[in-house]
């Protein structure tokens, strides 16, 4: 490595120019000595060199170490101490700054041209291997996948800018430990067990686990790993990929939910399902099928659909499952053979399970027709019934069209209008329909058709006469065609007997309603008084038990007057009793045009009369008793021959605390009475 530049950093000049002699005549530049450490790293950064020999210990401010410090932390050149000690010490003080070898002083000239040339070859290989490094950094931080390098104990040495973008972390965090923060804690331990084994292997390994990313989530990432050597082929760690597999495996998850989700149709359904292999073998059969063959579904995989199937329907499946292979699909019946080899009627609808390529087997569906047959062989049966039903039937049947054409009539429906077979299939209904006619007709037809039902109509026979006649109808769908279905029975005798039914229960209607009109009087009789036309005493006293027990339940006022008229005896004794009963109605009359239809006023006896007032206080029964008093008090009566006045004697009681009954608070009523008349007569007293 001729033409190297060396500089020269030692105190002592004369072996600085023995030193600067040799290595010229060895063909390396020496343009300059340094005798200080200042020299030094001035000359370094101002003077482009290849390497410096340091002298440690030197002479001044700066020691050989300080100015290797200084130049390493600004330029990459590669350094050779110089010493007189040998002490451990000073190589250990020295080591910090990286040098490339020791020299100790006196240099020999061997050792010292083999000690620059190995430093300048190492230099030179540590810049190509920073430049190969820089390159690897370059393309894996443009590469859409994580690159990683790991040492032998699983400590990151290197991670790609891709990396870094999908975890959120710095480059210095992922280092050493860092990056196994990163993976799920329910990864760690698989990722070690494959980690050491590949290790101590020395060989490839590959692993799916999540690693975390930057907003949280966890990322499904496939990791694969080779082994690192060195040019002397030990093992130093590994160099790996990872990829970002969490769309593949949310794919992955989805058809696992997919193929479960089928496998459960598969399962829950109803009809058979089977899965054949290309030999015609089965790979899958359902719960169903092996129940309509009487085993398990494990019982029946590998076996040959033909082991299952009735002898006489087994060419039959052979034939079949050819066409399967051929592409086609097709659905035919058969019978399966169960266990206790009796058979099963099915049918199956087949298909290939690839539309195109080789032929790798068939899906079929099958039915259990069990049911279906039976179904047949219950409607034959029971179209032979309806036939000779129809035809024994008392009861006229007949079967229209959506036109009103007879399709199909019994004989009893012929005997109710007084036709042959042969012209009773000819008519239409208009021909016997004649409580509809015309449009309404056509509007009673939709009707019918659309609700079916019963309903009461007549028809006219072939010789004039009309009939009643109860029709019970539904609506029928044959063939795609609407039909209606009838029967008529004739009621002609029941309407006439309802008729005079109706008849009869309007009259012992009428006669109800008069007994109940001649009890209501009499009930009214036997409530009211027939001279005065108020509540007699037993019916007053009914219904003033129950405002009696209304106020007091309720607490709300309540008041009684009683009042009689004064020195009635008198009047009956000088007028007669005639014009005493003419004045017992007038006063009557007089009072209750001052009452309201709550009130209730009855006759007490003789010529006393008693009223209760519902929320009524004592001060307003005493005001109303004012009016009915002055209004009596005006009024005329005479006998032809003398004229005489009436007037009343009014007690008044309103309800409190001490009247726990009816008779309590009458009773005051009438002290208060008693007390009007004790005083002069015609008054009010209050009690």
């Amino acid at each position: 490595m001729t033409g190297k530049r060396i500089l020269i950093v030692e105190d002592d000049g004369i072996l600085a120019l023995f030193l600067a002699d040799l290595l010229k005549r060895r063909g390396y530049a020496v343009k300059e000595l340094a005798a200080s450490g200042e020299a030094a790293v001035e000359l370094v950064l101002n003077d482009g060199t290849d390497l410096v020999l340091m002298d440690i210990q030197l002479a001044g401010k700066m020691t050989g170490m300080e100015a290797a410090a200084q130049i390493l932390g600004q330029v990459d050149i590669p350094i050779l101490y110089m010493t007189s000690y040998s002490q451990n010490s000073v190589f250990e003080k020295a080591r910090t700054t990286a040098p490339y070898g020791y020299l100790v002083k006196p240099v020999a000239e061997r050792e010292l041209l083999a000690m620059i040339e190995t430093a300048l070859d190492k230099h030179a290989l540590a810049q190509k291997l920073r430049e190969s490094e820089a390159r690897f950094r370059a393309i894996a931080d443009s590469a859409p996948v994580l690159i990683w390098t790991v040492d032998a104990q699983a400590r990151c040495t290197y991670v790609n800018k891709t990396w870094l973008e999908l975890t959120g972390c710095s480059f210095e965090q992922e280092l050493g430990a860092g990056w196994l923060g990163g993976l799920h804690a329910d990864d760690r331990r698989l990722w070690n067990e494959i980690f050491q084994a590949a290790a101590a292997e020395k060989r490839d390994f590959r692993l799916e686990c999540r690693l975390r990313q930057a907003n949280g989530s966890y990322a499904w990432v496939l990791f694969q790993g080779s082994p690192r050597f060195t040019e002397d082929g030990e093992f130093f760690g590994f160099i790996g990929s990872g990829l970002d597999v969490s769309d593949r495996r949310d794919i992955e998850r989805q058809l696992q939910v997919s193929r479960d989700f089928a496998l459960k149709v598969m399962h829950s359904l109803g009809q058979g399902l089977t899965i054949t292999d290309a030999q015609g073998n089965f790979e899958y059969v359902n719960p169903a099928y092996a129940s309509l063959i009487g085993c398990s579904p494990a019982e029946l995989i590998g076996k040959h659909p033909a082991d299952v199937t009735a002898p006489l329907s087994k060419a039959e499946i052979r034939r079949q499952q050819a066409e399967r292979a051929e592409g086609k699909t097709s659905t035919y019946e058969s019978h399966l053979l169960r266990a206790d080899q009796s058979q099963v009627p099915v049918v199956i609808t087949a298909v290939p399970r690839a539309q195109s390529g080789p032929y790798q087997g068939a899906i079929a569906v099958i039915t259990d027709l069990t049911e279906q047959k039976q179904a047949e062989q219950t409607i034959s049966d029971l179209a032979a019934r309806f036939q000779t039903l129809m035809q024994t039937s008392k009861d006229g049947i007949h079967l229209l069209d959506e036109q009103g054409n007879v399709v199909e009539v019994n004989e009893a429906f012929c005997q109710m209008l007084g036709y042959t077979r042969d012209e009773a299939l000819k008519l239409n209904l208009k021909d016997w329909e004649c409580h509809f006619v015309g449009q309404a007709l056509d509007e009673a037809m939709e009707r019918v058709f659309a609700e079916g039902g019963m309903f009461e109509t007549r028809h006219r026979r072939k010789d004039g006469l009309e009939r009643d006649v109860e029709i019970n109808s539904t609506s029928l769908v044959l063939n795609g065609q609407r039909f209606l279905y009838a029967s008529a029975r004739d009621i002609t005798e029941r309407k006439q007997a309802e008729k005079e039914l109706r008849q009869i229960r309007e009259a012992l209607q009428e006669t109800n309603q008069k007994l109940e009109e001649a009890l209501g009087r009499e009930q009214e009789l036997a409530r009211m008084d027939a001279q005065t036309s108020v509540f007699n005493k037993r019916y007053v006293i009914e219904l003033a038990d129950q405002v009696f027990e209304r106020a007091r339940r309720y607490w709300r006022p309540l008041a009684v007057l009683m009042f009689d008229i004064d020195l009635f005896k008198q009047v009956n004794d000088r007028c007669g009793h005639l014009y005493g009963d003419q004045a017992l109605s007038e006063v009557s009359l007089a009072v209750r045009g001052h009452l309201r239809a709550a009130d209730v006023m009855g006759r007490f006896g003789g010529d006393e009369f008693i009223i209760f007032l519902p929320e009524t206080s004592a001060s307003q029964a005493a005001a109303l008793a004012e009016r009915m008093r002055r209004s009596v008090g005006e009024l005329f009566f005479t006998n032809g021959r003398h004229p005489f006045k009436i007037t009343l004697s009014i007690g008044i009681a309103s309800l409190s605390e001490q009247d726990q009954t009816l008779e309590s608070l009458v009773r005051r009523a009438d002290i208060g009475l008693y007390q009007a008349k004790q005083t002069g007569r015609d008054r009010v007293v209050i009690v």
